[in-house]
């Protein structure tokens, strides 16, 4: 009997997507051939049946052929019992399943194409932005999504996953993926959410992937958010490339002039070394004096002992030996985590030398801390007498039960040091109050330790406002009053009982709000507004009549923002009339759909046929669009309507 199809790549027998086709083996030796039609970054289930109730061997390749075997059920190869699990890992590539079984039998083979929102593939990185939140779904064992992250160098971006309304399936996980050089990343777990922190070690796209395993059963698809807070840093353009490919030509006598631009930017400078000879580099700023994060290092590999660089008055210098003749390079670069207050020109200077000149003396004054500052929602400032070391001591803070709540050593990414200026940029929020605030091992530039202690008290908002935490009541004085809670939003519940009043309730107990305009939590960038005036409640009763919905945090805190920053109320309106979705929702109206759209979305009934001709006539009088939007969201009529909406208060995600 003739073969029916071939058995290599020569075949003319072609598997269709979501199709099957039925052949015969006629013996063990035998092997039917199927050429694949396979899209990069989808998946595929695969079937095998023979008419004899077994089930025959398929093997999945891509042009690379065997031993190159990409997908099998054959036992002990990759797994058992493989059918169950789809075929998640397509390349761009020409595909081939080949059928084979241990004695001739008829059988019938078919492929189908899972459904999925999006593609397993890095091409097809869904973006994701500072202050928002993507909604996808993980659709069966092994599925993956990728989000790209367009990062700048210096910045820090928190990656959260949340099932939505239930819980991740086992092993699913972010991932950083690709190859990014040194990369800051660490990973976490808060309330089932799984957390990844990443600190940008260039201004580049990076990959995050939420992966699941292949051996973990999906039942039903499951939705899931990933949403993205950050400190984005803003970088001036920089005047050379951190590399030694942009390293300027230094020579003996000669001067090469710079620029650090940034925290963590780094300039280079090359010179053509002489065995046997040292060579004494000089590092001044153009003008005022160095900050005391600036270094100055040998930055070619050498295996040999090498000084290093110190301060001679207001010049930083360094003095290398070469071992051998060749290229040396000097790096220059502004510490990571210490911002420049501006860009700061600078010149290094090259001279040979025949020893190595020692050190000044320096004094042996102990710095003194002269003030303390800070909001529970912002950064904590300590100015000292002079310029401290920024790779050694701590500062711990202790509550006013004498328990220490955190602890932050001056060379963590989230210190700062500018002189005799010390920065902290918490992580969360702190609760209001009165700290403790150790010193412990701050030493000035010439060695000098400082251990003390002073009082912090915390009671204040970044925006000016008044801040109160428990014990003590929630007890507001004023028209910017903000509650700072131990936890997540999660972990509390809010029930209005009166203008004004509201019940708290978490942790075992429940505390009155009143006169109270905000809430906050330590361990979540949610804040809960209790006020419904002001530009809070102006967004978010936009939202409700453009879309008919309510705000998403992210966008709500980033619409706010941009009022707070001078945007009208008209402005954000007309950004909304002109977003994708309102565009995909409604189209293009007339203006007699428009005010109609409104009606129903807004005030939810019919135009009244005084008012429903009034703003036609408007807007065909040449009114905006934006200003007759604005002006129902505002109206009282919808005011009134959404307060019971909103009443237990408004969620939202602060942008920036």
């Amino acid at each position: 009997m003739a073969d029916d199809y071939a058995d290599d790549a020569s075949t003319s027998g072609f598997l269709p997507v979501n199709g099957s086709v039925t052949g015969h083996i006629d013996s063990e030796t035998d092997a039917d051939w199927f050429r694949l039609d396979l899209k990069a970054g989808a998946a595929y289930a695969f079937t095998a049946t023979a008419a004899d109730g077994s089930e025959p061997g398929i093997y999945v390749y891509g042009r690379g052929g065997i031993p190159y075997i990409m997908y099998t059920n054959a036992p002990g190869y990759l797994n058992t019992n493989v059918l169950t699990t789809p075929y998640s890992w397509v390349d761009d590539d020409q595909f081939y399943l080949y059928v084979k079984n241990a004695h001739a039998v008829d059988y019938t083979v078919g492929v189908r194409r899972l459904a999925d929102d999006y593609l397993n593939d890095i091409r097809a990185a869904i973006p994701l932005a500072v202050g928002t939140s993507v909604g996808a779904q993980i659709d069966y064992r092994g599925d993956e999504e990728y989000f790209r992250v367009a990062a700048v160098k210096g910045s820090t971006y928190k990656i959260r996953l949340t099932a939505d309304g239930g819980v991740l399936p086992t092993d699913a996980a972010l991932k950083i993926t690709g190859s990014y050089g040194w990369a800051d990343i660490s990973y976490s777990t808060e309330n089932g959410a799984a957390v990844m922190t990443l600190k940008a070690a260039e201004t580049q796209d990076y990959y995050v992937m939420v992966d699941t395993a292949p051996d973990v059963a999906v039942a039903a698809p499951v939705k899931y958010h990933v949403a993205m807070t950050g400190n984005v840093v803003t970088l001036p353009p920089d005047d050379y490339a951190d590399s030694f490919t942009a390293a300027q030509q230094l020579a003996p006598g000669g001067m090469a002039h710079a620029r650090l631009d940034y925290a963590g930017d780094e300039e280079y400078f090359r010179f053509a070394a002489t065995a046997g000879t040292t060579y004494t580099i000089r590092l001044a700023a153009d003008s005022g004096v160095l900050p005391s994060d600036v270094k100055l290092w040998r930055a070619s590999v050498e295996s040999n002992p090498q000084a290093d660089a110190y301060l001679d008055g207001t010049t930083m210098v360094l003095q290398v030996k070469a071992w051998s003749s060749g290229t040396i390079y000097i790096g220059v670069e502004a510490r990571e985590g210490s911002p420049l207050a501006a860009p700061l020109p600078y010149h290094v200077t090259m001279t040979t030398a025949s020893a190595t000149t020692p050190p000044p003396a320096t004094d042996a004054t102990p710095p003194t801390l002269r003030t303390v500052s800070g909001t529970v929602d912002g950064d904590l400032t300590l100015t000292f007498s002079e310029a401290l070391k920024t790779d050694e001591g701590r500062i711990e803070f202790y509550d006013a039960g004498g328990n220490i709540s955190s602890a932050v050593w001056l060379f963590q990414p989230s210190v700062t040091a500018q002189g005799g200026a010390v920065t902290y940029h918490p992580l969360h929020n702190m609760l209001a109050g009165t700290y403790t605030l150790k010193l412990v091992g701050i030493t000035d530039l010439a060695g000098n330790a400082l251990n003390a202690s002073t009082s912090l008290v915390l009671d204040s908002t970044a925006d000016g406002g008044h801040a109160v935490s428990r014990p003590g009541p929630l007890v507001g004085s004023g028209d910017n009053d903000s509650a700072v809670l131990q936890g997540w939003l999660e972990d509390y519940t809010i029930a209005r009982v009166a203008d004004d009043v509201y019940d708290i309730g978490g942790w075992g107990a429940t505390t009155r709000a009143e006169g109270i305009e905000r809430v906050m939590f330590t361990m979540s960038d949610d804040v809960v507004a209790l006020s419904q005036k002001g530009q809070l409640g102006q967004a978010w009763r936009l939202y409700q009549a453009a879309f008919d919905r309510a705000p998403d945090k992210g966008g709500l805190g980033y619409w706010l923002s941009q009022q707070q920053k001078g945007l009208s109320l008209d402005d954000v309106a007309q950004n909304f009339l002109q977003s994708k979705e309102f565009v995909e929702r409604y189209g293009v109206q007339s203006n007699a759909e428009f005010v109609s759209t409104l009606y129903h979305n807004v005030l939810h009934r019919e135009g009244d046929a005084g008012g429903f001709a009034f703003h036609v006539g408007t807007l065909d009088a040449g009114a905006s669009r934006a200003n007759v939007l604005s002006t129902f969201s505002e109206s009282p009529e919808n005011q009134a309507q959404v307060a019971s909406l909103i009443g237990n208060g408004i969620v939202y995600t602060p942008y920036g």
